[in-house]
């Protein structure tokens, strides 16, 4: 039956698989997120100094670029690395930077931690705490 479901619409499957990963990613950055809090007391902490999380939600990218720059929080003493947008991030680079595909800030309605990826079958997959 598997084979049979791939074999009908293989361009689907492979967004639902690239959508499943990208939420994976997004339960990992969080998990990441909260480790590094809940070592400082509920305060998130970078490199010893106290960061605030943005209150809209900002792109993780490098800081030479228009974003929330936090490798340096979470790599490697919570994450081994990043996690990358399955079909559009690209891998750490010293020299080019790196842009994950995720957002992250603080919910203005809830004010709980928000992570979010732009799905391919699922329009936004979000992930709150």
């Amino acid at each position: 039956a598997g084979m049979v479901i791939v074999a009908i619409n293989p361009v689907r499957q492979f967004k639902v698989a690239r959508d499943t990963e990208r939420q994976t990613h997004i339960l990992a950055l969080m998990n990441a997120v909260n480790a590094n809090m809940s070592e400082h007391s509920g305060i998130f902490t970078c490199n010893g100094v106290v960061q605030d999380l943005p209150t809209t939600t900002l792109k993780l990218i490098s800081s030479d670029q228009d974003g929330l720059d936090i490798r340096s929080c979470l790599v490697p003493a919570y994450l081994g690395e990043l996690p990358q947008d399955p079909k559009t991030g690209r891998a750490y680079n010293t020299v080019t930077g790196y842009s994950t595909g995720y957002t992250l800030g603080i919910s203005s309605t809830t004010g709980s931690l928000v992570l979010e990826a732009q799905g391919e079958v699922d329009a936004r997959i979000t992930v709150g705490r």
